[in-house]
């Protein structure tokens, strides 16, 4: 008696992937173009009373969303250069916005939070999977689509070394904000008060963006760690230039 070929289950076949039509790739396109827009303008006057991004947590809470949303265009056909695209703006602007806040010691956590999904999407798009929203990382197999050119990996690089720089000088600072109210609370008390509020520790950020770095093959090549990136006269050097632009983004062709 032939015997049929074992049913593959449902759970096991992998879905087609297909790009966006034009019309939904525009709507996209606005929708996104809105939502940068609404990010950078209000970060930039995160000290004018009407920003809705007057503190770090606020703005990290805005910026979640849209990174999902990017994270979430079909690794398909043009749409997976759209994918590229839009989050290289979204590294290089957050990065700029994020450093730019003022030390807030209660947001580090969700800033290590979502530097850790930044990572695993990154991942996602080098290998060229689909982003599931609900596991937050990459699922299923590589897709037939054209991968991340070599040009956008170099800009990739570029700005996760200079974004990574430019983080540890804030989380310096940040941590000595922070030891300075333990400093001020333990001076006014006469006790040392268990506020609940984790100390910062540069080296608890080490390892950000492992995963994209492997995907990149820079692991192997002793990238510097965040505890080794941060010099006395860096530190200097940024508090006299207070808010100026740290990154530089260079618009990528989409072609």
């Amino acid at each position: 008696m032939t015997q049929s070929p074992p049913v593959q289950s449902e759970a096991s076949v992998e879905p087609v992937i297909k790009p966006l039509t034009q019309r939904q790739e525009r709507r996209l396109r606005e929708a996104l173009e809105e939502r940068f827009m609404d990010l950078v303008r209000n970060s930039k006057k995160r000290t004018d009373e009407s920003s809705t991004m007057r503190t770090l947590d606020a703005y990290l809470t805005t910026a979640r969303p849209l990174l999902a949303l990017i994270l979430q265009i079909p690794p398909a056909g043009s749409s997976a250069s759209l994918r590229t695209f839009y989050l290289l703006r979204y590294t290089n602007d957050t990065f700029t916005a994020i450093t730019g806040y003022d030390p807030q010691p209660d947001a580090v956590a969700q800033l290590k939070q979502w530097l850790e999904v930044l990572d695993r999407g990154w991942a996602t798009v080098l290998k060229r999977r689909r982003w599931d929203p609900i596991k937050r990382d990459g699922v299923g197999a590589s897709q037939e689509c054209q991968g991340v050119s070599m040009t956008e990996r170099t800009r990739l690089k570029s700005l996760l070394l200079s974004g990574t720089e430019a983080l540890a000088i804030w989380l310096e600072r940040t941590r000595r904000a922070q030891a300075q109210e333990f400093a001020d609370a333990a001076e006014d008390t006469g006790l040392v008060e268990d506020t609940g509020e984790e100390q910062i520790r540069l080296d608890a950020f080490d390892d950000i963006f492992s995963c994209t770095l492997d995907e990149l093959g820079e692991r192997g090549n002793e990238m510097p760690k965040m505890t080794g990136l941060v010099e006395p006269e860096m530190l200097l050097q940024s508090e006299l230039e207070g808010e100026g632009d740290m990154l530089a983004f260079d618009d990528v062709d989409e072609e």
